[in-house]
């Protein structure tokens, strides 16, 4: 069975503020798009910076989807469920 292979593969950072407690995050991702497989994105997400006073978020989330849309969507989704919006 031959490897996947990563055919692009980038560093970025994702910002979001807490709706009620106007409190900023941080997140450190990597972003890999593989050349096959049935979920061929992944989001690799690592916490920066000191946690927030009023809430915990996770050190480290990895997300997976079939499609880069699907794939901040679901990044959208996880941020919303701490009521962060992303900025």
């Amino acid at each position: 069975m031959a490897k996947k292979k990563i055919i692009f593969e980038s560093v970025e950072s994702v910002y979001g503020r807490h709706l009620r407690s106007k409190e900023w995050v941080e997140y450190k991702t990597v972003i890999k798009i593989r050349d096959s497989g049935k979920q061929p994105i992944s989001i690799d997400l690592e916490f920066v910076g000191i946690q927030p006073f009023a809430f915990e978020m996770p050190p480290h989330k990895s997300i997976r989807a079939e499609s880069i849309t699907r794939a901040f969507g679901k990044l959208a989704k996880f941020l919303k469920g701490y009521g962060i919006e992303m900025k």
